[in-house]
């Protein structure tokens, strides 16, 4: 995965980076059923999963856990990085307030799905552990896997993430963040991304800004100016308290459903973001960005 970025990223410094058109739209939509999350169009309902999901539920209850004195008003300075933090409170400002709210939240979710081998659905907890997370998203245990620290700004100081390959829709990798918690950290967002196409949920709600950021986990950000971003959101904090952010290159025609479209670079996020890790973000993103 790591090298294919790279070389997306000495490509944008090397070629011109003018948007290419739309592909049409593909006659089988990739999507379809794939979540609520995903194939819910206005006005539409969601396919109704084929077998009762696969549940993983939060953990203790204890709430999240984060780094000592994350929320410190002496929060790290912004430095290089005042873009990704001016682009996620844009974003995130519209969901959530700030806060300092550690609670547990029982009743937000942080996704619901397929599972990663296709053979049925499972509904993620918000804190839910990530070893029983592990089994409701993979069905089986997919192996050990190390945790790297979270350092995307903006976050609170505190959380990890654990990188996996998937064959998931168009999707080829999976991102799980977590939490501090020991003896298991606690999940507490998902990010799905494909690293080679470009695809955007025009059924979203757009939000209009001229990005600079299409990762916000991994704190990627476009190599230039003139590079085209879109974000769209779906709001399913009503019933489910947790949003899907999609960020993806390229200018797609105004139509239904997914489109994908070619552009250099190409690349889709889709991220998975619950109502109580918005709050948090808020805080932590604000403070930085009033340094």
């Amino acid at each position: 995965m790591i090298s294919r970025r790279h070389l997306v990223l000495a490509a944008i410094c090397s070629t011109s980076m003018a948007q290419q058109p739309a592909t049409p739209a593909p006659k089988k939509d990739p999507f379809a059923n794939f979540s609520s999350a995903l194939d819910k169009r206005p006005g539409g309902t969601p396919s109704a999963p084929a077998s009762a999901p696969a549940v993983a539920t939060a953990g203790s209850g204890a709430g999240i856990s984060l780094a000592p004195h994350w929320d410190a008003l002496t929060a790290q300075s912004r430095g290089g990085q005042s873009g990704k933090i001016d682009d996620l409170v844009f974003l995130l400002s519209a969901y959530g307030t700030p806060g300092a709210d550690t609670a547990a939240h029982p009743e937000a979710t942080v996704y619901e799905g397929p599972q990663m081998d296709g053979t049925g659905t499972c509904k993620i907890a918000y804190l839910t552990p990530l070893e029983e997370a592990k089994k409701a998203l993979f069905n089986r245990a997919p192996g050990p896997v190390s945790g790297s620290k979270a350092v995307a700004p903006g976050f609170p100081d505190g959380l990890f993430l654990y990188q996996f390959d998937i064959k998931c829709g168009v999707y080829n990798r999976l991102t799980i963040v977590t939490d501090s918690a020991k003896p298991q950290p606690q999940v507490v967002s998902l990010q799905f991304k494909n690293e080679r196409q470009s695809w955007h949920p025009t059924h979203f709600k757009e939000v209009a800004r001229d990005w600079h950021t299409y990762d916000y986990v991994n704190a990627r950000n476009r190599g230039q100016p003139g590079i085209v971003i879109h974000t769209r959101v779906n709001d399913l904090r009503k019933p489910s308290h947790y949003i899907v952010a999609n960020m993806a290159f390229g200018i797609p025609p105004q139509t239904g459903g997914w489109v994908q479209v070619n552009s250099r670079p190409n690349e889709t996020s889709t991220w998975f973001l619950p109502e109580p890790l918005i709050g948090l973000i808020l805080f932590s993103a604000t403070n930085q960005q009033a340094k």
